[in-house]
């Protein structure tokens, strides 16, 4: 992310988003994914209702 922020103007409160597969992703990674900064995190069509949308799912 650091590396990102480095390269891109990301805007204070910019909406982050990262895809993952549902299947492999547990509750550790979204935990470390939102420290990292991401506000979104978009799950594949498999599990659509798993898809989060807020960072309040962070805490």
């Amino acid at each position: 992310m650091d590396a990102l922020r480095a390269r891109f103007d990301l805007r204070p409160g910019a909406e982050l988003a990262i895809e993952s597969d549902p299947r492999t992703l547990i509750a550790e990674m979204v935990a470390r994914i939102g420290e990292m900064g991401f506000t979104r995190i978009d799950t594949e069509e498999v599990a659509p209702i798993l898809s989060i949308t807020s960072k309040a799912a962070w805490s």
